[in-house]
């Protein structure tokens, strides 16, 4: 399973109940065999929402989180690859979306329907395209 239909398969809201943040984790979770003990999905519940506050949006903050699974070999100190791949994730989430605000991002990709999961998708694209253009080290 790919990570982005790892990312569709987990915001079946019949089955999970996922924010946008523990959609990111459960997906890498399973397209990349990560084995993840369940407190890893529920340690990224206040990061959905924008931080809980309409902050920092969670498929950014999931993302990241993501991210450090994938390239951090012990700690962040001695992995210069996740921080490079930080840094591109980070900018190309930005230039895709213009801005990494919660508030701002559901007002122009939320509707009633379907809340976020259609703009979860376009997120979890952008970093797909990061992963992929990174090959770990």
């Amino acid at each position: 399973m790919t990570y982005i239909e790892a990312v569709r398969h987990f915001r079946d809201k019949e089955k999970y109940d996922y924010s946008c943040s523990e959609t990111m984790v459960a997906a890498a979770d399973k397209a990349f065999e990560l084995n993840l003990p369940p407190q890893v999905i529920r340690a990224m519940a206040p990061f959905g929402g924008g931080l809980q506050t309409e902050d920092v949006c969670g498929i950014l903050t999931g993302g990241l989180a993501v991210i450090g699974m994938l390239y951090t070999k012990s700690v962040a100190h001695d992995s210069a690859q996740m921080t490079e791949v930080t840094r591109a994730f980070i900018s190309a989430f930005k230039e895709k979306f213009a801005t990494s605000q919660c508030v701002d991002l559901k007002a122009a990709y939320r509707n009633e329907e379907t809340g976020c999961t259609d703009f979860i998708i376009r997120g979890a694209e952008v970093l797909a395209a990061v992963i992929e253009a990174n090959p770990r080290a």
